[in-house]
């Protein structure tokens, strides 16, 4: 957080007991979540399954939504895709 502060220039991200709070609440609504739903309503994607059976999770996905075409791990890049500077500002 300390460095997001940085990057977006908001000293509210450097306040410890802001974003300690803030994940907290995080934490608790999805603790909450798949409580307070049916089982129909809400699908839990492990992030390991992703990465390691990428095909089977987005059949899953896929199916869930009851897509008419699946989704594919083949997607469109951009010039700036994993260039240094480009895209989520916490790997900086």
């Amino acid at each position: 957080m300390i460095g997001l502060s940085k990057i977006t220039n908001n000293p509210m991200y450097s306040n410890f007991q802001y974003f300690s709070n803030y994940y907290t609440l995080r934490l608790n609504y999805l603790l909450f979540c798949p409580r307070s739903m049916p089982s129909n309503k809400w699908l839990f994607i492990e992030s390991d399954a992703l990465i390691h059976n990428t095909d089977e999770v987005l059949d899953q996905i896929s199916k869930y939504l009851d897509l008419k075409n699946s989704l594919t791990s083949n997607y469109k890049t951009w010039r700036s895709s994993g260039k240094p500077g480009h895209g989520d500002p916490s790997k900086k």
